[in-house]
């Protein structure tokens, strides 16, 4: 949610008092503000456009993306009309791996087999969300490949298990969340949120973390790709 209303109230405005002085600091040919417009920003019913995003922060004396409400350190991104993308929803998230049966129906052959971590996102008293990995371990040489499952991929994988619906699934397949949009989200407030959701994951499958290497093929992606244990 962005700042707009904060801002209003704290400078004493009411929206049509808003509107008013932000008219004064118009040119000629420039759209004028509404009533309407500043209540639809403040409710997040529409976007601020990217023009009357940085009128509104030069009026109130705040950078672009404070008015946004992006937190500290994320750099706001704007699609290819030029609009600022609201703030990924999954900042601020704390995480707990879940100890479910990981073992699945699934396997590649004789010698690889097919495991899933499941992560709950959960933030207060709001729903809890819930994303994950889906690793391929190969008994033979323990190199373990992971991947950033689909959605899809985890909710069939987990639908029906009472672990998750202990841990406050709904049913609702909103509920998760894609993994390589969590690590975005928490990379700049947490750079070693990937390293610990790891650690926790190979905890419960069994494997001492001192014995392995993680590695990735793309140092530019939050997405890990290899896990190798050492012999």
């Amino acid at each position: 949610m962005n700042n707009l209303k904060k801002l209003r109230l704290k400078n004493n405005l009411s929206q049509q008092q808003l509107v008013d002085e932000l008219n004064k600091t118009l040119g000629k040919d420039e759209k004028t503000f509404s009533k309407m417009n500043i209540s639809s920003w403040e409710t997040g019913k529409y976007q601020i456009k990217p023009d009357r995003a940085e009128k509104l922060a030069d009026f109130f004396g705040v950078d672009v993306p404070y008015l946004l409400g992006y937190d500290v350190g994320l750099t706001p991104v704007k699609d290819l009309a030029g609009d600022y993308l609201p703030p990924l929803e999954l900042q601020g998230y704390d995480y707990t791996v879940l100890d479910i049966e990981q073992d699945t129906s699934e396997r590649l052959n004789e010698v690889s087999k097919v495991k899933y971590c499941i992560v709950k996102l959960h933030k207060g008293d709001e729903l809890p969300l819930f994303t994950g990995f889906r690793a391929i371990i190969s008994d033979y040489d323990r190199e373990i490949v992971i991947e950033s499952s689909s959605k899809g991929a985890l909710l069939n994988a987990f639908r029906a298990t009472d672990a998750l619906r202990v841990n406050g699934y709904k049913s609702i397949g909103s509920q998760f969340k894609h993994f390589g949009d969590y690590i975005n989200s928490r990379k700049y407030e947490d750079s070693k949120i990937l390293e610990n959701i790891l650690t926790d994951w190979l905890d419960i499958v069994g494997i001492n973390k001192k014995y392995v290497n993680i590695s990735y093929f793309n140092t530019n992606s939050p997405t890990p790709n290899k896990v190798i244990t050492r012999k």
